[in-house]
């Protein structure tokens, strides 16, 4: 093993890409849903390096890292932030209470094996560095930016499929693994009727930080899939819950919802097309193929809940 890597992610798309990703990069994973049960695994199975997302619900990335570096029994563990946030604020906070450095969303597995690998080997020779000189920043090919969203006639339409979804930057994304991209898609399918559900509630009830919260999520999850639309809508949605207005927020999620179903239709599209492969299942765990099996079946079965 190449070293142990700690995933502190609370997105199940993310945690599947970067867990795939790490094994095939010889390194052992340990998983971790949220900020307290990474606190405990970085305890008692002493971690080597720490790769942690930086907006979870309860206690997020920053308090997370925080909590680390003031316990003398574990503060010198090196953490790495993996985000799909601009590197602002949020980053520098994380910065000034000790994070290492970080990878931005989506990334491409082979970059995220080489830069923690890069690290790792780095960390034994050098002195800490401030935060901005690390070696981590993203290097891998740029997702095209988003077109504007400004209403129902801006979602793509079949002329431009590639803004609904991108098939050659996803497969680059799952380094061209078919069963990993079917798994990624299982998850993410899996996932939506419960994040459409709070961005919903959040508007019902003119919760900004929640709606915040939720598109953000939902909106790196997205992104791994090449769909610029989607994230254009969701970004929208996010800035709404920022400023704390959300007038329009339900026409901008109407236009979120509509995107996303023409996403879950072009990933079933896929799913079909590949899905024939008789690809063995990754990883080491011994539910991993009935695992594989319930995500491809959600992927044919999903249908988008339509808001009322």
């Amino acid at each position: 093993m190449n070293g142990r890597i700690l995933i502190v992610e609370d997105d199940p798309v993310a945690m599947a890409l970067e867990e795939e990703a790490l094994k095939l990069g010889g390194f052992e994973v340990l998983r971790a849903y949220g900020a307290e049960d990474a606190l405990r695994k970085v305890t008692l199975q002493k971690p080597d390096l720490v790769l942690t997302d930086l907006e979870m619900p309860k206690v997020n990335g920053v308090a997370l890292i925080a909590m680390i570096r003031e316990d003398p029994e574990i503060q010198r563990v090196p953490i790495i932030a993996v985000t799909s946030y601009i590197w602002d604020s949020i980053g520098q906070a994380a910065g000034d209470v000790g994070c290492d450095g970080y990878i931005t969303k989506p990334f491409l597995p082979r970059e995220l094996i080489r830069k923690v690998g890069e690290y790792l080997a780095r960390r034994h020779d050098a002195p800490a560095l401030p935060l901005r000189q690390h070696l981590v920043l993203q290097e891998s090919k740029p997702v095209a930016a988003p077109p504007p969203v400004r209403g129902p006639a801006a979602v793509a339409g079949p002329e431009d499929t590639r803004t609904v979804f991108d098939r050659a930057a996803f497969l680059e994304y799952v380094d061209g693994n078919l069963d990993l991209a079917q798994r990624a898609i299982g998850v993410l399918v899996a996932a939506l009727p419960d994040r459409l559900e709070s961005i919903r509630k959040a508007i019902a009830s003119q919760d900004s930080e929640a709606l915040r919260e939720a598109v953000h999520t939902l909106k790196g999850a997205v992104a791994f899939f090449a769909a610029p639309t989607v994230v254009a809508a969701a970004l929208r949605l996010e800035m709404m819950g920022l400023s704390g207005d959300l007038t329009g927020a339900g026409t901008v999620y109407f236009d979120l919802e509509r995107a996303l179903a023409r996403l879950v239709q072009a990933l079933n599209e896929f799913v079909c097309e590949v899905g024939g492969a008789q690809v063995a299942p990754q990883g080491g765990d011994r539910d991993a193929a009935p695992q594989t099996q319930r995500e491809r079946a959600n992927v044919r079965e999903l249908h988008l809940t339509q808001a009322r």
